[in-house]
């Protein structure tokens, strides 16, 4: 082991104020052997600290408990004792609590890529699927200088908001692909070449353009699923939390989700209450997902 992962060192470490890299280690290696993600796990963690030290429920643990926070982990993975609750993750705390901190959006814990750092992550997370994820867009690539020309994607002011929303949107159809052909996402390739490796494997004749229609496609199936199972505008938010200025390098800054969450509906051709449009469906050969 050469050291914990990144998003392990910021949930477990900054977010619980453990500093002590052995005992992250250790954290990391345990989370690992049990079969707990460590996004989620570190932010429920470092959410029941939270609730404890403001007396709303005492979980028996505090910032910085090292020990503590090893013996929850596997108290989750059994769901024994404090674990039988924590297990169930932070919306889950939120609402059994009453309180409007928990770091979520549709039941997944918020990763360690801050939208006020990021402006684009605000509608990045607030739209994608299956909550809080940052794998599948990848905007803070595009934020800190990754242009993708064949989409019209170019990086810009990572403080402003304008056009956030459309260039999500874009970025969402081209990475849904990864999963689909199980390629890592960290892999640095251009649509052009990626489309010449799909020519190669599967025989069918891939440019840029069938790729991104086939990512939106993808996106928007899933959303039919979600919006059949009742998700609609008022899911597609950030809890207050993320909403509020920080001090330091993103000292003020806080995205203008609404204007982004705007330009994403227009240019994925969603109504208001982020329903999919019947032409849409029709030109993804998706309008059976409109049958009841």
């Amino acid at each position: 082991i050469h050291g914990p992962e990144y998003e392990t060192l910021a949930t477990f470490g900054s977010l619980q104020l453990i500093d002590d890299l052995k005992s992250l280690i250790e954290i990391n290696y345990l989370a690992n052997d049990l079969g707990v993600d460590t996004i989620s796990a570190g932010v429920t963690i470092a959410y029941a600290m939270y609730l404890t030290e403001k007396g709303v429920h005492d979980f028996g643990v505090k910032w910085g408990d090292a020990e503590g926070v090893k013996e929850i982990l596997k108290e989750i993975a059994f769901r024994k004792e404090r674990g039988e609750i924590l297990s169930e993750g932070t919306r889950f705390l939120g609402n059994k609590f009453g309180d409007e901190d928990a770091a979520h959006v549709k039941g997944l814990e918020i990763p360690m890529h801050d939208p006020r750092a990021f402006s684009s992550l605000a509608v990045a997370y607030a739209m994608h699927n299956r909550g809080a994820c940052h794998l599948p867009h990848q905007m803070y690539n595009i934020e800190m200088g990754l242009s993708i020309k064949e989409y019209g994607i170019k990086s810009e002011d990572r403080f402003a908001s304008e056009n956030k929303g459309v260039i999500t949107a874009k970025m969402q159809n081209f990475t849904e692909l990864f999963n689909c052909i199980t390629m890592c996402a960290f892999i640095p390739i251009k649509p052009t070449m990626m489309a010449n490796l799909l020519k190669h494997a599967t025989g069918f004749d891939f440019d840029p353009e069938k790729m991104s229609l086939t990512g939106e496609r993808i996106y928007n199936l899933k959303r039919m699923f979600n919006v059949k199972c009742g998700v609609n505008s008022s899911h597609d938010t950030l809890p207050a939390l993320i909403l509020k200025p920080l001090e330091g390098g993103s000292e003020g800054n806080v995205p203008d989700l609404e204007l982004q969450k705007k330009e994403y509906y227009a240019e994925r051709g969603w109504d208001e209450e982020g329903v999919p449009s019947e032409n849409r469906l029709r030109v993804l050969g998706l309008e059976w997902t409109l049958e009841t």
